[in-house]
């Protein structure tokens, strides 16, 4: 990652089937701007011009070369280094087909899931450590939730860049950003109104990302949440609250997956059921704490 090159290419337009309900190639190339395809051909003049410079790029080659060496190529480490860094290519194919068959796919994916959950770390580790480190008097200048609050974007920024910033994670880190400005300002705006702020921004960003099933999933996810937050009752407890909107979530995802992929799957909601709140509470987390102690603990980064 981020060495440079010089190649004898063979290039052409970009060319895919039309078939009616079938995958649209040209249209997925088209909203990521590749506005040509091609393959590399054999000469002499084929060379790599410089190496890597110091930079989220070599951090990320790094990351991935220590997940692979203290897991000495189990079959999840390519699992572990999609949710860290956000490269799939070691996921084997049997492992890709089990994802799809269950429906928890966008685990895996660096989406608002795991870029909310390295929000909720970065908050709740400067909570921590700001009542313990920080004299009392500076929270008189500026309250201890603002400085958490603060730290937290940073910390879901630094996970994103990490990720390789691809567009799941900039909706995401645009989403969360909104969201958390208005709280910060003390904005008693309604959350709908946030949340086309957010799809504003996107746009804006990204025009073309409307050609991404992707953006649609995304939106219309949180929204289903905005709406599911009102109708659950005060009294349930946290823990049925979360459970009960997961299910909601699946069922109702699942009619806008058979549109956009032709597939869904039957055994998504009691899997993602399982499965999200043991990739938010557990796997998740555990990771991202790895990752902020890799650099002082190789030893305590491969036992997490």
């Amino acid at each position: 990652i981020g060495d440079r090159w010089q190649l004898h290419v063979r290039l052409k337009p970009p060319h895919g089937f039309a078939n009616p309900g079938g995958f649209d190639y040209e249209r997925w190339l088209f909203a990521r701007g590749i506005h040509a395809t091609g393959y590399i051909r054999a000469g002499n003049n084929n060379q790599r011009l410089q190496h890597a410079l110091s930079g989220i790029g070599t951090v990320r080659a790094y990351v991935n070369a220590q997940l692979a060496a203290h897991t000495a190529g189990a079959e999840f480490t390519g699992l572990l280094q999609a949710l860290a860094t956000g490269t799939r290519h070691q996921i084997s194919r049997q492992q890709r087909d089990t994802l799809v068959r269950t429906g928890t796919s966008h685990l895996i994916a660096i989406s608002g899931l795991h870029i909310g959950l390295s929000a909720a770390v970065g908050y709740f580790l400067l909570m921590f450590a700001g009542r313990r480190l920080l004299p009392a008097c500076v929270f008189e200048f500026i309250p201890l939730q603002y400085l958490a609050a603060s730290g937290s974007l940073l910390t879901a920024l630094v996970y994103a860049l990490l990720a390789g910033l691809a567009v799941p994670t900039q909706r995401a880190l645009i989403m969360l950003a909104c969201f958390a400005v208005v709280r910060l300002w003390r904005r008693h705006t309604d959350h709908y109104s946030v949340l086309a702020l957010a799809l504003l921004l996107v746009l804006l960003l990204d025009p073309m990302s409307v050609h991404l099933a992707g953006f649609w999933f995304s939106f219309v996810a949180v929204w289903l949440i905005i709406a599911a937050l009102r109708y659950l009752p005060d009294g349930m407890p946290r823990w049925q609250q979360l459970l009960l909107m997961q299910l909601v979530l699946s069922l109702s995802m699942s009619p806008m997956t058979l549109l956009a992929f032709q597939q869904a799957s039957l055994a998504a909601p009691l899997a993602n059921l399982v499965m999200v709140p043991l990739t938010s509470v557990a796997l998740v987390p555990m990771l991202l704490l790895a990752l902020l102690v890799l650099p002082l603990s190789p030893g305590l980064f491969a036992w997490l």
